[in-house]
């Protein structure tokens, strides 16, 4: 099926989905509106990173981007888990150097991935 459809219309329906996430599972719900959406979708093989406001100012878009990348390089690796899972932890390292966990930052939103039928 993926074959059949245009490397656009997979990126633009991937963005799409991601929105829609986004809001459905509150994201932005945080004190601080600190959440993030790490978006997978296997079909298209394509990762969407949303941000919300609070940390859109801390961390650059092109550092953003550039993990964007990277992840979407890691799903289409030999050992596609392993390569992801390195990834988030980098993307992990970073963002608690930014943000740390602590009183002052609670974990406000579950951090556990939902799996989504589509």
């Amino acid at each position: 099926m993926r074959l059949f459809t245009r490397e656009e219309r997979r990126t633009e329906q991937v963005k799409r989905g991601a929105k829609i996430a986004f809001f459905e599972e509150n994201v932005s719900a945080t004190k601080d509106r600190t959440g993030i959406l790490f978006y997978i979708s296997l079909f298209e093989r394509r990762v969407e990173i949303l941000s919300d406001l609070g940390i859109d100012g801390k961390i650059s878009r092109d550092k953003w981007n550039r993990l964007t990348i990277e992840l979407n390089k890691a799903l289409s690796s030999q050992k596609p888990v392993e390569e992801f899972s390195e990834k988030l932890v980098t993307c992990s390292e970073f963002l608690s150097g930014t943000f740390p966990p602590g009183e002052e930052n609670p974990d406000e939103i579950m951090n556990r991935p939902r799996i989504r039928g589509g």
